[in-house]
């Protein structure tokens, strides 16, 4: 039992030991890619059973680095994929969704439910104007509309001349833009239900902007306030707004994951750019699947001042002075923790015998 209880001290020394290297080593790397000058924070999050770590300055990312197993060094990765998949964990870790638009359902559900409320007012309205039995698709038609309510809406529309007509003209047409606003969101939905890409997601999200506009230029017709003809329908006018917010905050959760490729691609040339400006020019290869990162294209406007990226392959992620500091500190570090753990063994041993 006892020799148990010391290679698991020893284990636990040599694990500290190992994390404190990783620490330094990460910190180093994180250097490389940081922009100059510039505030940057180290986030680290679990993914696959690890810690990886993600190089943030100004709410971008500069740099993905991922662990070395079972005991290598960390790295700075510039492979899409690996980077890709390291930032879908980052997303998950910091609460975001890729199912987050599936909230759209409860949207569209609570759209439809309010897609009727203005109908009961505008009926009303309509009785007054005379186009509940009359059309009114154009000035002639709805002053005629108007014209055979002769008890109310003829003798206003005498007073008012040519402009009451056009505000009746104007109520139907909002009428009809509501109705076809509420329809243009269903196909949307069942668009997007079939077929759940960005592209679709915006569209939908659009939909929805369409009807919370025609509804509100809807409601703020003539005919409710200055001429008090009328009550104003119910246009639920608040409970679009608060649906929209919903879809808008599902869209923006799930839009991370749907520029995954993209968001990869720009932490990557930014890992390149960094190591381009802030490594020696020493014959390195990365990590990553193995592979040798071709050298980037010196920019036109490259300062004299500045060092050149290498010729050809590869570029490195750390100066050999910070690589041969990590290999000491971690010989070190190694060889007291085993050291610790054989006096330990040592130690319980002769008690043993005693």
């Amino acid at each position: 039992m006892r020799i148990v209880f010391a290679l698991l001290l020893f284990f636990s020394l040599f694990s500290f030991a190992n994390c404190a290297n990783v620490s330094l080593q990460v910190s180093s790397l994180a250097a490389q890619v940081a922009p100059n000058g510039s505030n940057y924070s180290i986030e680290v999050f679990n993914s696959s059973n690890s810690n990886e770590y993600v190089v943030v300055s100004g709410s971008e990312i500069y740099g993905v680095i991922l662990p070395g197993f079972p005991f290598g060094e960390p790295y700075l990765s510039t492979d899409k994929q690996r980077i890709s998949d390291a930032l879908r964990a980052y997303y998950i870790s910091h609460g975001y969704s890729p199912s987050a638009l599936s909230q759209l359902s409860g949207v569209h559900e609570g759209l439809s439910q309010i897609s009727g409320s203005h109908r009961k007012g505008e009926a009303k309205c309509r009785i007054l104007t005379g186009t509940d039995r009359s059309p009114c698709n154009s000035y002639d038609s709805c002053q005629k509309a108007c014209y055979s309510v002769t008890s109310f809406c003829m003798p206003i529309a005498l007073g008012a001349g040519h402009t009451f007509i056009n505000v009746i003209w104007q109520f139907e047409n909002d009428s009809i833009s509501i109705e076809n606003a509420y329809e243009l969101e269903g196909k949307a939905y069942s668009r997007l239900s079939g077929n759940a890409t960005e592209w679709n997601a915006f569209l939908y999200l659009s939909s929805i902007e369409e009807i919370n506009k025609v509804a509100t230029r809807a409601s703020s017709s003539r005919l409710y306030d200055d001429y008090s003809y009328c009550f104003a329908p119910d246009y639920s006018l608040g409970a679009i707004t608060g649906l929209q917010l919903i879809a808008q905050k599902a869209y923006q959760n799930a839009s991370k994951f749907y520029w995954l490729a993209d968001n990869a691609g720009k932490v990557a040339n930014r890992t390149l750019a960094g190591l381009a400006k802030k490594s020696a020019p020493l014959n390195q290869t990365v990590a990553a699947n193995n592979t040798t990162i071709p050298a980037p294209v010196v920019p036109a406007n490259w300062s004299q001042g500045e060092p050149k990226p290498p010729e050809g392959n590869p570029i490195p992620l750390q100066s050999e002075e910070a690589q041969n500091a990590s290999i000491i500190f971690f010989i070190a570090i190694f060889s007291l923790s085993l050291l610790c753990g054989i006096a330990v063994v040592i130690i319980l041993a002769r008690r043993k015998r005693r």
